[in-house]
């Protein structure tokens, strides 16, 4: 792995990272003998060399016919293309499957920071329409590369941004330009379980359920553990989403869609004939 061969550790270093292994190997076992994925999540970039290498690694020991280990890729910053396509090809040479948890990311302003007080190069988009356009240049080529591919390669598209919700809020459909590409370019079918959309739970919930209603795999993410580590999670969730949550516009328009459509699926029921 040419890419991560700068990765020095001290000698006491190296058996914490042997400790770590062999209890990840652990986790994953049980894991696997649970029929659970475990989707390893990303940090700032100047943690995420170990955290990738470590999850390429349990990929390599796991990922047989379908993924159990996934990585994270973070689409605010400019590598991610060719990181993505770069461990697609490792894990075509390694022989597994390849699970991708594909979204924005929530440390930019600490990413920038960072390289200014250490003087390191910004890796991070330069605006919100060009981290955007990373993203989807990255959801288009995994969607090719499942359909093409003979390897078995999963996605998730983890994401509630403002181009989704401008989608949803239309009557375009949330992630209509996804729907496109899926149904007719590649002739894949809308549930395909290759492919899988997620939004947080008690967020976003007029993307999610005309997902849902339109046959999508759709998950909702619930975030548990210690208060403490939740409401920092939700901190930085609530920093990737500012761009929305900072439009009252939009929001109000968001809250009339979901509004109207739980409206329009009370009356639809109660007007269905009753069966006995």
């Amino acid at each position: 792995m040419q890419e991560y061969s700068d990765l020095r550790l001290e000698s006491s270093d190296q058996n914490f990272v042997k400790l770590a292994l062999r209890k990840l190997r652990s986790v994953c076992q049980m894991a696997k003998e649970a029929g659970i994925t475990i989707l390893v999540d990303a940090e700032y970039s100047n943690m995420n060399g170990g955290i990738e290498l470590l999850g390429l690694t349990l990929m390599a020991a796991f990922n047989e016919r379908t993924p159990l280990v996934w990585n994270t890729y973070q689409c605010y910053l400019t590598d991610a293309p060719d990181k993505v396509s770069r461990h697609l090809r490792l894990a075509d040479r390694m022989g597994c499957s390849f699970g991708v948890k594909l979204v924005r990311g929530a440390y930019m302003d600490g990413e920038r920071r960072k390289a200014r007080e250490h003087g390191d190069p910004d890796n991070v988009c330069t605006s919100y329409q060009k981290t955007n356009e990373n993203y989807d240049r990255v959801l288009c080529d995994l969607l090719e590369h499942i359909y093409r591919s003979e390897k078995e390669c999963r996605l998730v598209v983890a994401t509630h941004n403002e181009h989704s919700i401008r989608t949803a809020t239309t009557r375009y459909d949330a992630f209509a330009d996804v729907r496109v590409i899926v149904e007719t370019e590649l002739g894949l079918a809308v549930n395909d379980k290759r492919i899988s959309f997620a939004q947080l739970l008690g967020m976003y919930d007029h993307i999610t359920f005309p997902l849902a209603a339109r046959g999508y795999n759709v998950y909702k993410s619930i975030p548990y553990g210690p208060l403490t580590d939740l409401l920092l999670y939700l901190a930085r969730r609530a920093s990737e989403n500012r761009s929305v949550l900072s439009s009252p516009v939009v929001e109000r328009r968001m809250l009339a869609s979901e509004i109207r459509r739980r409206l329009t699926a009370t009356w639809k029921r109660r007007l269905e004939p009753a069966h006995d």
